[in-house]
């Protein structure tokens, strides 16, 4: 789905990658639902058919002694509420940590500020170091199975993210687990069960490790898309139909069809190509739709709102996009971890797109970076504004092509961040019948 994205090719940058950790890691592959089913040793205690659980399998892995495991080197469970510091401290599923999306002073970020192409942009997946510190402090290790949880009556969207975060970073995908209804689901099942394990506002105390994310052996580009590679896949589908990828914009309502042009917008509209989606169709309240019969015919289940609805089916690959990418994490979570179809997540989504437009300070001179022309459908004939979006000078004389694989600056430095080998960390290791990351 991907170009080459570093000053060596992505081909060559990548090989580095693989060449620098094989002397202590297990490469894996990005792509597919493969690693839910065939683990690369033996299976795994939290082995699930796909990354959605419900409160039962959360519980029996309590039962089983997981959650938080103190064991060094053994499989264990670490539950994240992805949500503000403040709403987990007034409850939370006991033993879940936090998880804080808005990246309270001390706390790892779910996004970060990060520059990509001519200009910085908000909402971008959060860089490795940020990473390490989210693994090292909440005790995760590469015998960790992840489960993310959404705070009581939060919708899917936070956990969703929080998911393709933990894709893009390599965390083996069959160790990552989405709770069905997040802690509302578990606090009503466990009132009907008397469990006794009602929510809490007790703090667990965490054994912290060494884990980076280095240690899980694998980084997936391909699963994000950058500025320019959305550009080029745009250009791609103007050219030549017989390419097109679905390209589902998740923002849905008025944000895909409204004349209004919205604070922090050059322009309202949507991509050429693109499919009015909205993130609110693939869940009810707190949990997903069920799956349903895969030829759709079960009425109110994803199957039947993919394949009827909304006309899609696993022909092609899709592409998800929505305002800064949360609300486009919604269905590439049902694609990619449910359904184990190809998706990519354009990470800058239309609040980066839309600062493009009526630009006239942009190179190269034919405007190649703009996106007000056939790339776009525009609602808006009210005048744009693009005074909030500061080019970097440099980069703007420097990227002549909108296929130049430097303007990838955020995939490069991450890339670049994967190369030093870390052993083994202390608290577990990048082993234990883990399977393959991507």
């Amino acid at each position: 789905m991907k170009k080459g994205f570093s000053w060596l090719s992505r081909t060559r940058l990548l090989a580095l990658v693989g060449l620098a950790l094989a002397a202590s890691l297990v490469l894996g592959g990005c792509g597919g639902s493969d690693s839910y089913d065939t683990p690369t040793t033996a299976p795994r205690l939290t082995a699930t058919p796909n990354a959605l659980i419900e409160p039962e399998t959360l519980k029996a892995w309590f039962d089983m002694g997981l959650v938080n495991a103190p064991e060094a080197g053994s499989e264990k469970v670490v539950i994240l509420t992805v949500n503000s510091q403040a709403n987990y401290l007034l409850n939370h599923i006991p033993g879940a940590q936090v998880w804080d999306q808005a990246g309270t002073v001390g706390e790892p970020p779910l996004s970060q500020t990060r520059t990509e192409a001519l200009a910085a942009i908000g909402s971008m997946v959060p860089d490795g170091a940020a990473m390490d510190s989210l693994f090292r402090s909440r005790g995760i290790d590469g015998n960790t199975t992840i489960v993310l949880t959404n705070y009581t009556g939060q919708n899917v969207m936070n956990p969703s993210r929080a998911y393709f975060v933990l894709r893009y970073w390599g965390f083996p995908k069959g160790q990552i687990k989405v709770l069905n209804g997040g802690d509302s689901a578990w606090a009503a099942a466990n009132s009907a069960n008397s469990w006794g394990l009602p929510l809490t506002a007790a703090v667990p105390v965490i054994q912290p490790t060494t884990f980076s994310v280095r240690d899980n052996g694998v980084f997936c580009p391909e699963l994000r898309l950058s500025y320019s590679e959305m550009l080029q896949e745009v250009d791609r589908n103007l050219s030549n139909p017989a390419t097109v990828k679905y390209i589902l914009d998740a923002r849905g309502g008025t944000d895909y069809t409204s004349t209004t042009v919205g604070a922090g917008y050059s322009f309202q509209g949507y991509m050429a190509n693109a499919i009015n989606d909205s993130h609110t169709n693939y869940y009810l309240g707190t949990g997903f739709k069920p799956l349903g019969a895969e030829d759709g015919t079960t009425p109110g289940s994803l199957y039947e709102y993919l394949k009827v609805t909304l006309g899609v089916d696993n022909d092609r690959p899709f592409i998800t996009y929505c305002v800064s990418g949360f609300r486009a994490s919604v269905p590439y979570f049902v694609l990619d971890g449910i359904l184990g179809w190809d998706v990519a997540l354009y990470d800058g989504s239309w609040q980066q797109w839309a600062k493009y437009g009526d630009r006239t300070d942009v190179a190269p001179p034919n405007g190649a970076w703009r996106t007000d022309n056939a790339r776009s459908v525009i609602n808006s004939a009210l005048p744009v504004s693009n005074s909030n979006l500061v080019i970097d000078p440099l980069n703007n004389l420097f990227f002549l092509s909108t296929g130049d694989p430097r303007a990838n600056q955020i995939e490069e430095a991450d890339a670049l961040y994967m190369l030093p080998v870390i052993t083994t960390p202390t608290g577990g290791s990048s082993g234990g019948g883990s399977s393959s990351g991507c």
